[in-house]
């Protein structure tokens, strides 16, 4: 990895610590990508609200104008379809003191890879989620997240449709919470793409939220990726009065040797 890439991975990660979390423990769209056989990987994802949505209630967790969020994951390929990984979210408060937030255990398996020259791919991603309660309202969950996307060498399309679940069955009544998310990305240079992210939180399966409940958020993002090494930044803004106005997110990913 050249050296000014290794700075604007420092730099954006640098940009969302120094800077002053009810947002995902990642916020993220997840694609086909898996690492090599036996290849194990390190990611860190942060991310920050510039400023709080005043309608959002924080239903004992840490607001989101009150610290960033911080999760370091590592990952390990048990082949080319298989990937288990390994979640600690934690929130820095804006007083620096870190509040431990968890733990979520991922399994990834891509049963259709997209072709080396391009096309559709799926595959799906289970989570196990253990939380604190100033972390996530829900302390226990299960998270399956289908995977589906399209790429050539100009374009990536990708959709997730999470479901999760609040575990025992007492503390999530109503069914399974529906979070999708979209990406649309294009290729504006050798390892480079400009894109556009979006999240959305409906509410129940069976009941959905009424929309002005409903949050929905769109990110401008910038992923680099150079010698194994890949960096996503995007900066986001709320699209109704539910969600957070502007946030800033990164995921800077590397193998370990």
């Amino acid at each position: 990895m050249n050296r000014s890439l290794r700075a604007l991975a420092l730099g954006s990660l640098f940009l969302a610590l120094a800077a002053q979390a009810e947002i995902p423990a990642e916020i993220r769209v997840y694609d086909d990508g898996i690492g090599e056989a036996g290849e194990w990987g390190f990611e860190i994802h942060s991310s920050r609200t510039l400023r709080r949505s005043r309608v959002r209630e924080a239903n004992g967790e840490l607001p989101t104008d009150l610290g960033l969020r911080v999760t370091p994951e590592i990952s390990y390929a048990f082949g080319p379809r298989t990937e288990l990984s390994l979640l600690f979210p934690s929130v820095i408060d804006r007083h620096g003191d870190t509040h431990l937030g968890g733990q979520q255990l991922q399994l990834k398996w891509i049963f259709a890879p997209a072709p080396e020259s391009g096309g559709v791919f799926a595959g799906i991603n289970g989570e196990l989620v253990t939380a604190t309660g100033r972390f996530d309202a829900r302390r226990n969950s299960v998270e399956i997240r289908p995977i589906v996307g399209y790429r050539n060498e100009d374009w990536l399309l990708i959709a997730n449709l999470l479901a999760s679940y609040g575990l025992p069955r007492k503390e999530h009544r109503g069914g399974f919470d529906l979070s999708p998310a979209f990406k649309i990305a294009r290729s504006v240079a050798p390892g480079i793409h400009l894109g556009i992210e979006t999240y959305s939180e409906l509410g129940k399966l069976a009941h959905p939220a009424p929309r002005p409940q409903q949050e929905h958020t769109a990110y401008l993002t910038l992923d680099i990726e150079r010698g194994g090494w890949q960096i996503n930044l995007g900066i986001g803004r709320g699209l109704n009065t539910a969600t957070d106005p502007w946030i800033l997110k990164t995921i800077v990913e590397f193998p370990i040797d």
